[in-house]
């Protein structure tokens, strides 16, 4: 059970929080996104190193997971309660992937993209693609 003092308290605080456009959308896209409590990402056993990822990435494309819930705002990207914002190239490159789910190979990456991947890879929330060119077939 829950105090009513607390509750009080808590009603006074939010009462004094005002949300702007910006916050709200950063919520929605962070709450959109946020994967159920039951969803575990399998990180790889031995991941590669941020240059190998960059270079197989490049060879055979990335692919998401299909657990991983992926949005994007005019300001923000959103993956699995996560929050990112990047500008120009990168922005492009990552909102194509939230599109299709997979980035083909040979995809040109701005290193902020490729960090970005790199950090997902290493958390489970994407792979590594197949090596064929996936971007012009439609996902399963």
């Amino acid at each position: 059970r829950i105090p009513p003092q607390m509750v009080q308290r808590f009603a006074r605080v939010l009462a004094r929080i005002r949300w702007g456009p910006t916050e709200v959308e950063e919520f929605a896209g962070v709450y959109l996104s946020e994967p159920k409590p039951t969803v575990v990402f399998s990180p790889p056993t031995r991941p590669l190193s941020a240059n190998g990822f960059a270079r197989e990435a490049a060879r055979r494309g990335v692919v998401l997971d299909i657990k991983s819930r992926m949005l994007y705002s005019p300001r923000g990207i959103y993956i699995n309660g996560e929050a990112l914002q990047v500008e120009g190239a990168s922005r492009q490159a990552l909102r194509r992937l939230a599109d299709t789910r997979r980035l083909p190979p040979r995809m040109p990456l701005p290193p902020a993209a490729r960090e970005a991947l790199y950090q997902w890879y290493r958390a489970g929330y994407l792979a590594l693609g197949k090596g064929r060119d996936v971007a012009s077939r439609r996902p399963p």
